[in-house]
């Protein structure tokens, strides 16, 4: 869906019981009118950072209503050298010309942001305090990094076109170790100072094999064989344990203990993000879930509208401590889980990928990173 459709609202349902339903329609038309009023710059150039606006809610009900505003954005090609920080009227958010428009993978590392393009086989650091970058070239154009994650302050990649998992200098990119995995490896993330890998295909049944590994020495110590349809899981790591989902999106499942509880999920999976007391997945119908890791309930539901009427599908979820961060097109919204409420908003943002680490909350952007909150 393209952000500069005037008629196009972004209708949010947050409840901590599944089961609670509002009327979407009403609770837009009575909150318009305080919302049109909030002040909503444009982005007139992807350099400069937006504000953040004071979002309008409703007595009673926890429903917040956006507007999505026009937003324009340039399709020219940034050059790729370094840029002076561009500070928000807080002194604080950072944002940074790259030479990445197709983000594939943005991790925070101890030596600096790592963005990756499976376009242009580009992989480039972002030093995050003053912008200034380095690249390298990896593989071939759709042939080269699939996906990346840290761990042990170095920076892990899995190649396509090497079929090897990666061990990276995280301020140099230079590789310190690589090894040869036994089969197609699909997806890759950290928990502590562990890897851990899905792989596909390994027998004639439809499965994916999930791995942990030792940083140090890549060599594999236990494996989970799931049986899951789909070629393509996302994996995603945090306190409250490791979670795989497949390409197919028929369940969510621990993968780190031994008879993981298993979610049924009713849609096609667009983010996942794994935190202390909560696993959220967005998915394509336009929702955001929250789900108990231990029980496997719903605990909240944010509903921004179906995509086939108008709505807009979720792109990427992250979360640092108790803040939710969802990216749809034009915004990246925060939301306090503890008080299931809607807590802040980042405009003119069109992300496609979001970071969480050492160097605070991060978007990544077709030519540029921005800095959403601080460590």
């Amino acid at each position: 869906m393209s952000p500069d459709r005037d008629e196009s609202a972004v209708r949010e349902l947050l409840t901590p019981l599944a089961d609670l339903t509002y009327n979407a329609d009403g609770a837009w038309q009575s909150l318009r009118s305080s919302l049109d009023t909030a002040d909503q710059p444009q982005l007139g150039s992807r350099r400069r950072l937006p504000r953040r606006l004071v979002s309008a809610f409703s007595v009673g009900a926890v429903v917040v209503a956006i507007v999505i505003s026009s937003v324009v954005i340039g399709s020219g090609r940034a050059n790729h050298v370094a840029k002076p920080p561009i500070v928000t009227p807080g002194g604080t958010l950072l944002s940074f010309a790259t030479n990445i428009h197709d983000v594939t993978t943005l991790t925070d590392t101890a030596g600096g942001l790592w963005l990756s393009s499976w376009e242009d086989a580009i992989l480039t650091r972002v030093d995050p305090r003053t912008g200034a970058s380095t690249s390298l070239h990896v593989g071939q154009s759709r042939n080269s990094i699939i996906t990346a994650t840290t761990a042990d302050d170095e920076l892990f990649d899995v190649r396509f076109d090497t079929g090897q998992l990666e061990a990276r200098d995280s301020s140099s990119g230079v590789v310190l170790r690589a090894t040869k995995q036994p089969a197609e490896t699909d997806t890759l993330t950290a928990q502590g100072n562990r890897l851990w890998v899905s792989e596909c295909c390994r027998g004639s049944s439809p499965s994916q094999t999930v791995l942990t590994v030792d940083p140090s020495t890549l060599v594999a110590t236990t494996e989970v064989i799931v049986a899951q349809e789909g070629e393509t899981p996302q994996l995603a790591a945090g306190a409250a344990g490791v979670w795989l989902i497949n390409e197919a999106s028929t369940q969510l499942q621990r993968v780190d203990t031994p008879h993981g509880i298993v979610i049924p999920l009713p849609g096609n999976d667009t983010g996942l993000a794994v935190g202390a007391s909560v696993v959220v997945l967005a998915d394509d119908s336009g929702r955001v879930m929250g789900y108990d890791p231990t029980t496997g309930a719903l605990l909240f539901s944010l509903q921004f509208g179906v995509a086939e009427d108008g709505g807009v599908v979720p792109r990427a979820v992250a979360i640092d401590g108790d803040t939710l961060y969802v990216a749809i097109p034009g915004h990246v919204l925060e939301f306090s889980i503890a008080k299931k409420a809607k807590v802040g908003d980042v405009t003119g943002l069109d992300v496609q990928r979001l970071s969480v680490g050492e160097h605070g909350v991060w978007a990544a952007t077709d030519g540029s990173v921005v800095q959403i909150a601080t460590s």
